[in-house]
């Protein structure tokens, strides 16, 4: 009489190809190790967990004080927020430079961290619940294109190509797991601010947390600051 043998979990085998290449996870996080590391196996699957885990420590810190309760960790990429405003004004390059953002899709919402190249958070945060996405639209070129409910549209780029693959199906299984739920949070926009010392909303037009009562700069200070010496706008953002 044969025995049943037992077969890991796609999250236990991950965890053990994680354990073989001695890399560690916060585990006061919840993460969704098998759509978290996409690729485990094959050519070039070390070089790809120690990629992504490298990404996923360095923001670990912030996302332990950025995530609510049952919130799960489906996700963790790093791209461009893509503005034709700014490719315009600043040229492509420094656009891109500028723009770097972590993104991390949970089960309730979408952040985006404001980063530096090699993914370290900086000072600006951003969250997206999934209800606010009226189109989302992957192209040929691996640009990730979003439609809002507020009417604004946000264009995505420079991901790797694994994670122009991969994201796609995680955020529609996660758009349509998120139906299920019901959950219709208020927003002043489609796109949230999120205060950069405590994370919570910091509504539209406001420029003061009602939370932690930080102030932040207001559009009109930027402007006339770099209207007097060009990037000084850019320094008070800590956009360096």
């Amino acid at each position: 009489m044969s025995e049943d043998v037992e077969v890991p979990t796609p999250a236990e085998v991950v965890q053990s190809q994680l354990s073989k290449l001695k890399l560690s996870l916060d585990a006061e996080i919840p993460y969704r190790l098998a759509t978290v590391f996409a690729k485990i196996s094959g050519w070039g699957a070390k070089r790809e967990i120690k990629r992504r885990a490298k990404l996923i420590k360095q923001i670990e810190p912030t996302l332990k004080k950025m995530l609510l309760p049952n919130e799960e960790v489906l996700y963790v990429a790093k791209g461009t927020q893509s503005s034709t405003t700014e490719a315009l004004f600043m040229g492509a390059y420094w656009a891109a430079v500028l723009n770097q953002t972590v993104f991390v899709l949970t089960n309730l919402r979408i952040l985006m961290l404001r980063s530096k190249s090699n993914g370290k958070p900086t000072h600006t945060f951003w969250v997206l619940y999934y209800n606010e996405i009226d189109l989302f639209q992957p192209n040929w070129s691996g640009a990730m294109k979003l439609k809002l409910k507020d009417g604004k549209k946000l264009t995505f780029t420079g991901f790797p190509k694994l994670d122009r693959k991969a994201m796609p199906t995680i955020f529609q299984d996660a758009l349509d797991n998120y139906r299920k739920l019901n959950f219709h949070p208020t927003v002043s926009q489609s796109r949230e601010n999120l205060c950069s010392h405590c994370f919570q909303v910091v509504p539209k037009a406001r420029y003061a947390c009602r939370n932690c009562g930080s102030v932040f700069w207001t559009p009109k200070e930027l402007a006339l600051r770099s209207l007097i010496f060009p990037s000084w706008g850019d320094i008070c953002m800590k956009h360096y």
